[in-house]
Order: structure tokens, then C-alpha cells, then sequence
């Protein structure tokens, strides 16, 4: 959440970790990953919050009781990817701290819903997709009653 120079990655441990024969599990996620062309180091820490981005060092840290909670886990990357990219591109130091918390969570809670239902669903282009959905719909009923009558 932080990324200013007060952020420490504290006491970390790699994010991936290696079987015996030196094969990375498919369960892990990257070590580091490059943004806005500066490569960020990914970490489990011993921290209070759940992730924390510190510019000066370069490093996310993820909270290590995350381990076991992937889709948390990959929420919290996320949230803190955003605060990475806002700083790497020079706006998150225009604003607060508290500004820049208020932009990634607008992305997080209206922006990267309506961006995975649009994923999930589609686009639906104006009056034509309306009249194709209405005519779906009075299919779907002439089929439901049909059926009703056949069985009645």
C-alpha cells in the first residue's frame, strides 16, 4: 500500500520455492515481474499489512499468511501492482497517500468488476443486441409454453 520510502519489505522469503529436483511448483507465482519496464521483486514477509510496494527498493512484499489463500493472494499482487505502475509513472507522487488508496480501490471495486463481466459475457452493441436478447427471451417463453401444452 505503500510507495514512499518508508516501505521496507522486511523479513522475506522467495515467493517460489523449488521441489527436490529443482522444478518450481505450478501452485507458486513468479519471483519478480517487470512493470512499466522496472523489474519488481515479489516476496513473502512477515508484515502486518496484506502487501505493501516500496518504490525505493523495488520490492512488493505479500503477507507470508497468504501462502494459503492463492485468490487473496493474487488480489493483493494486483492491488499493489496498481500502486507500482501509479508510482513508476510518475502520478502517485502528484497526490496523498490517501488519493492514491482511493484510485487503486476504484479500480478494484467498480473498474475490474465490470472489466471480468465483460470478459464473462461479452460486448452487446446497442438497439441490435436489445432486439436480439428481446427476441431470445420471446423464443425462450413460446418454448416454455409450447412445452406447458404438451404436457397439460
Amino acid at each position: 500500500m505503500t510507495t514512499g520510502t518508508t516501505a521496507s519489505c522486511g523479513p522475506t522469503t522467495p515467493l517460489h520455492s523449488s521441489n527436490r529436483h529443482g522444478l518450481k511448483s505450478k501452485h507458486t507465482m513468479k519471483a519478480s515481474i517487470t512493470i512499466g519496464g522496472k523489474k519488481l521483486n515479489i516476496v513473502w514477509a512477515d508484515i502486518e499489512e496484506f502487501g505493501t510496494y516500496c518504490h525505493d527498493s523495488a520490492c512488493i512484499a505479500l503477507n507470508s499468511s497468504l501462502k494459503g489463500d492463492a485468490m487473496t493472494a493474487m488480489d493483493t499482487l494486483r492491488h499493489e501492482l496498481m500502486h507500482a505502475a501509479l508510482a513508476i509513472s510518475g502520478v502517485g507522487f502528484g497526490i496523498t497517500q490517501e488519493q492514491e488508496e482511493q484510485i487503486v480501490r476504484c479500480m478494484e471495486s467498480i473498474f475490474f468488476p465490470a472489466w471480468d463481466q465483460l470478459n464473462q459475457d461479452g460486448l452487446r452493441w446497442g438497439r441490435k443486441a436489445e432486439k436480439r436478447k428481446a427476441k431470445a427471451k420471446a423464443v425462450s417463453t413460446r418454448q416454455r409454453r409450447a412445452k406447458r401444452w404438451k404436457e397439460g
